[in-house]
């Protein structure tokens, strides 16, 4: 039979091929962004952002890249190196950035930062923050205020910058503070594109709209958010593990966030009994394979921090399924190694499997502050501790047993705490 494909499908396809190039650095700018503002969502803006909230965010930035310029091939302004057109030196979003107008928009982070930021302050915020996609750094062009003008602006450029610039104008009016994403629902996502444009283009909402329906308006599918529960809640739900283990606690700390969100629960448990192990789980001081980190991981080569070339191979784990400590507030406990993630990221999924509504928890991964002793593989992002969400010490057998499973190079259940997780080079 002859082949009857509609044009549309064609332009659809088009479109898709299109995306593909551009998606990688879209993600990971959007990635950096949402972690950086502490993006939260629900009536209360209390619950993180999940996996599908994430995907719903990108789905608009997709759409403003179709907008702007068919994802880098169409317009006179430079569309190769800014697909969302955000670093035009004439608008006001460039100017402010770069601190060229006096009133600036202010960026308000959710609760687990103190730190907000103008505008103009953004990029020295930003920049110093774990994560950040080196390739959109700002001294990487010659005349910043030129924006896209310049010939070394990227799309790296174009998706970091102007996606705090999006999320900003999706949320600010409605919901007070540029982190609180509300509900998140295709009415609000399409009202802040069409603010992100800034009312040059007198039909850009139709324009959106057309652009969403080219990949399937992912955006008109059903979204529900699961509030987040109460600090007393959280920690009832602590309490009554413990309760419920049998074990003996020496220590309990609780602490809380200014907002008067739960942070962390932290205790000490005597030595977990022999008779609470199932017959594969890990006893306490057990390690596999049963000899050093360093025979089976290899040592490090240097400590790595934020200004050196080997921090760009570290990668920022935004998985959904794993709580992260984060106790520095600087967001280096979801910086690690890519064979580290993808280890943690397997070990999450086989967590909730063996414990529905129980997380993954990752109390340290790279260190940048020499926080541990010698040459310890934190501090090249290839070492993490771990627990569970719920601090419950009878379960770190398991735990550790899940994450050998899970093809971590080397797991060692080093103390009634935290496991201590490593993988090779």
């Amino acid at each position: 039979m002859p082949r009857n494909t509609s044009s549309k499908a064609l332009a659809a396809r088009s479109e898709a091929n299109l995306w593909k190039q551009q998606e990688p650095v879209a993600r990971q700018a959007l990635s950096f962004v949402t972690t950086f503002l502490d993006c939260r969502m629900g009536s209360n803006n209390d619950a993180r952002l999940d996996a599908a909230a994430f995907e719903r965010l990108l789905a608009i930035l997709r759409a403003v890249s179709i907008v702007e310029s068919r994802h880098g091939t169409v317009g006179a302004n430079q569309p190769a190196r800014d697909p969302i057109q955000c670093g035009n030196p004439g608008d006001v979003w460039w100017k402010e950035f770069t601190g060229q107008l006096e009133q600036q928009d202010r960026f308000v982070r959710g609760p687990d930062f103190t730190k907000n930021y103008d505008a103009s302050e953004l990029g020295d915020g930003a920049e110093g923050f774990a994560g950040f996609p080196a390739a959109a750094r700002r001294d990487l062009l010659s005349e910043l205020t030129d924006g896209h003008d310049d010939p070394k602006f990227s799309a790296s450029h174009s998706y970091v910058w102007g996606s705090f610039y999006l999320i900003h104008r999706i949320n600010r009016q409605i919901s007070g503070a540029t982190y609180k994403c509300g509900d998140l629902s295709r009415d609000r996502l399409i009202n802040g594109a069409v603010k992100y444009n800034g009312g040059g283009v007198a039909d850009y909402r139709d324009r959106i709209v057309r652009a969403l329906a080219e990949f399937g308006d992912p955006l008109a599918s059903p979204f529900t958010i699961l509030e987040t529960p109460t600090p007393s809640m959280r920690l009832s739900d602590v309490l009554s593990s413990i309760a419920q283990s049998g074990l003996s606690v020496r220590r309990l700390e609780v602490t809380y966030h200014a907002s008067g969100e739960l942070a962390s629960t932290t205790l000490d448990f005597d030595a977990v009994a022999a008779s609470v192990l199932a017959s594969d789980d890990l006893s306490q001081g057990q390690k596999i394979p049963n000899q050093t980190e360093d025979a089976t991981c290899g040592a490090i080569t240097k400590k790595i921090g934020r200004t050196d070339p080997e921090f760009a191979n570290l990668v920022t784990n935004n998985n959904a399924d794993i709580v992260f400590k984060d106790e520095e507030k600087t967001g280096a406990d979801r910086v690690m190694s890519a064979r580290l993630k993808t280890g943690l990221d397997a070990l999450a999924t086989s967590v909730k499997a063996e414990w529905p509504g129980v997380k993954l928890r990752v109390t340290e991964a790279w260190d940048e502050n020499g926080e541990h002793t010698g040459n310890s593989l934190h501090y090249e992002g290839r070492a993490a501790d771990i627990t569970l969400s719920t601090i419950d010490g009878s379960k770190l057998g398991r735990l550790a047993r899940l994450a050998v499973n899970a093809g971590l190079d080397w797991v060692f259940f080093e103390n009634s705490a935290h496991v201590h997780v490593s993988v090779k080079k």
